[in-house]
Protein backbone atom coordinates (compact mmCIF):
# COMPACT_ATOMS: atom_id res chain seq x y z
CA UNK A 1 0.00 0.00 0.00
CA UNK A 2 1.35 3.10 -0.27
CA UNK A 3 1.29 6.61 1.30
CA UNK A 4 -1.96 8.93 1.49
CA UNK A 5 -0.98 12.75 2.17
CA UNK A 6 -3.21 15.27 2.60
CA UNK A 7 -2.20 18.14 1.82
CA UNK A 8 -3.44 22.30 1.96
CA UNK A 9 -2.60 25.29 0.28
CA UNK A 10 0.25 25.70 2.96
CA UNK A 11 1.98 23.16 1.70
CA UNK A 12 1.08 20.58 4.67
CA UNK A 13 1.40 17.33 4.66
CA UNK A 14 -0.87 14.92 7.41
CA UNK A 15 -0.46 11.40 6.52
CA UNK A 16 -3.48 9.78 6.48
CA UNK A 17 -2.54 5.99 5.85
CA UNK A 18 1.47 4.71 4.82
CA UNK A 19 2.45 1.68 4.24
CA UNK A 20 6.13 0.88 3.48
CA UNK A 21 9.16 -0.93 2.52
CA UNK A 22 8.72 -4.16 4.28
CA UNK A 23 7.31 -4.32 7.81
CA UNK A 24 8.95 -1.28 8.96
CA UNK A 25 6.77 1.37 9.56
CA UNK A 26 3.86 0.70 11.88
CA UNK A 27 0.87 2.89 11.39
CA UNK A 28 -0.30 4.52 14.69
CA UNK A 29 -3.80 5.53 14.91
CA UNK A 30 -4.39 7.99 17.80
CA UNK A 31 -8.20 7.26 17.13
CA UNK A 32 -8.52 4.25 20.16
CA UNK A 33 -11.41 3.21 19.03
CA UNK A 34 -14.42 3.09 15.88
CA UNK A 35 -16.25 4.94 18.95
CA UNK A 36 -14.23 7.80 18.62
CA UNK A 37 -15.49 10.77 16.15
CA UNK A 38 -12.67 11.28 13.58
CA UNK A 39 -9.45 9.57 12.44
CA UNK A 40 -5.75 10.67 12.96
CA UNK A 41 -2.73 8.68 12.27
CA UNK A 42 0.90 8.92 12.15
CA UNK A 43 3.97 6.76 11.09
CA UNK A 44 6.11 4.72 13.47
CA UNK A 45 9.84 3.48 12.83
CA UNK A 46 10.18 -0.81 14.01
CA UNK A 47 13.44 -0.71 12.88
CA UNK A 48 16.38 1.40 12.17
CA UNK A 49 16.72 2.94 8.85
CA UNK A 50 13.13 1.99 8.37
CA UNK A 51 11.63 4.63 5.90
CA UNK A 52 8.24 6.05 4.48
CA UNK A 53 7.48 7.90 0.89
CA UNK A 54 5.98 10.48 -0.06
CA UNK A 55 5.33 10.61 -4.02
CA UNK A 56 5.11 13.55 -5.93
CA UNK A 57 5.96 16.36 -4.08
CA UNK A 58 6.63 19.92 -5.28
CA UNK A 59 9.84 21.11 -3.96
CA UNK A 60 10.22 24.34 -6.07
CA UNK A 61 11.57 26.63 -3.43
CA UNK A 62 11.21 25.14 -0.60
CA UNK A 63 14.00 26.35 2.15
CA UNK A 64 12.96 24.59 5.70
CA UNK A 65 11.00 21.73 6.69
CA UNK A 66 8.75 21.14 9.41
CA UNK A 67 7.60 17.67 10.80
CA UNK A 68 5.67 17.15 14.34
CA UNK A 69 7.80 14.17 15.82
CA UNK A 70 7.11 12.21 18.91
CA UNK A 71 9.68 9.61 20.32
CA UNK A 72 10.84 8.12 23.85
CA UNK A 73 14.42 7.99 22.37
CA UNK A 74 17.19 9.86 24.26
CA UNK A 75 17.93 11.28 20.59
CA UNK A 76 16.01 10.84 17.30
CA UNK A 77 17.21 11.29 13.95
CA UNK A 78 15.13 11.38 10.75
CA UNK A 79 16.70 12.35 7.38
CA UNK A 80 14.61 13.51 4.42
CA UNK A 81 15.94 12.42 1.13
CA UNK A 82 14.96 12.98 -2.87
CA UNK A 83 14.27 10.06 -5.43
CA UNK A 84 14.89 6.52 -2.75
CA UNK A 85 15.67 5.92 0.95
CA UNK A 86 19.43 6.32 -0.43
CA UNK A 87 18.76 9.31 -2.31
CA UNK A 88 20.12 12.64 -2.29
CA UNK A 89 20.10 14.53 1.79
CA UNK A 90 17.66 16.94 1.78
CA UNK A 91 17.68 17.14 5.67
CA UNK A 92 18.44 16.15 8.61
CA UNK A 93 16.17 16.23 12.17
CA UNK A 94 17.67 15.64 15.81
CA UNK A 95 15.25 15.74 18.51
CA UNK A 96 15.03 14.47 22.25
CA UNK A 97 12.01 12.50 23.66
CA UNK A 98 8.71 14.34 23.62
CA UNK A 99 7.28 12.97 26.65
CA UNK A 100 3.92 11.92 27.38
CA UNK A 101 0.56 14.21 26.72
CA UNK A 102 -3.21 13.53 28.59
CA UNK A 103 -6.28 15.22 26.72
CA UNK A 104 -9.88 14.97 25.69
CA UNK A 105 -11.51 13.84 21.98
CA UNK A 106 -14.96 13.78 21.57
CA UNK A 107 -16.73 10.31 20.80
CA UNK A 108 -19.79 9.50 18.35
CA UNK A 109 -21.87 8.89 21.32
CA UNK A 110 -21.11 11.78 23.06
CA UNK A 111 -19.46 10.70 26.34
CA UNK A 112 -16.08 11.83 24.87
CA UNK A 113 -12.88 10.09 25.81
CA UNK A 114 -9.46 10.84 27.69
CA UNK A 115 -6.39 9.70 26.08
CA UNK A 116 -2.93 9.38 27.32
CA UNK A 117 -0.31 8.71 24.89
CA UNK A 118 3.33 10.44 23.46
CA UNK A 119 3.47 13.88 23.22
CA UNK A 120 4.11 15.41 19.51
CA UNK A 121 6.35 18.11 18.99
CA UNK A 122 7.35 20.49 16.28
CA UNK A 123 10.86 20.41 14.81
CA UNK A 124 12.83 22.20 11.74
CA UNK A 125 15.47 21.68 9.64
CA UNK A 126 17.19 24.10 6.76
CA UNK A 127 16.93 22.07 3.71
CA UNK A 128 21.01 21.36 2.64
CA UNK A 129 20.41 20.03 -1.01
CA UNK A 130 17.86 22.17 -2.99
CA UNK A 131 16.41 20.61 -5.97
CA UNK A 132 14.19 21.44 -8.49
CA UNK A 133 10.27 19.90 -9.20
CA UNK A 134 8.30 17.06 -8.01
CA UNK A 135 10.38 14.31 -6.19
CA UNK A 136 9.33 11.57 -3.95
CA UNK A 137 10.18 12.63 -1.09
CA UNK A 138 11.74 9.65 1.98
CA UNK A 139 11.78 9.74 5.92
CA UNK A 140 14.23 7.59 6.92
CA UNK A 141 14.18 6.75 10.33
CA UNK A 142 17.67 6.15 11.60
CA UNK A 143 16.26 4.36 15.02
CA UNK A 144 13.22 2.86 15.79
CA UNK A 145 10.01 4.22 17.72
CA UNK A 146 10.19 7.41 15.97
CA UNK A 147 6.54 8.62 14.97
CA UNK A 148 5.79 11.48 12.35
CA UNK A 149 2.29 12.96 12.25
CA UNK A 150 2.62 16.05 10.06
CA UNK A 151 5.55 17.80 7.76
CA UNK A 152 5.07 21.18 6.44
CA UNK A 153 7.52 22.73 3.62
CA UNK A 154 8.11 26.34 4.16
CA UNK A 155 9.12 28.38 1.51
Amino acid sequence: MGCEVYSTGEEVFTILACGSHGEHINLVSKERSITLAGQYYAVMSTKRNSWVALPNVSLDGVNKLKLRVSSHNNSSIIEVRAGSPDGAKLATLKFGPTGMSSYEIPSLNGTGATLNEMKYSDVIAEITHKVKGKQNVYLVFKDKDIRVDQIQLIH
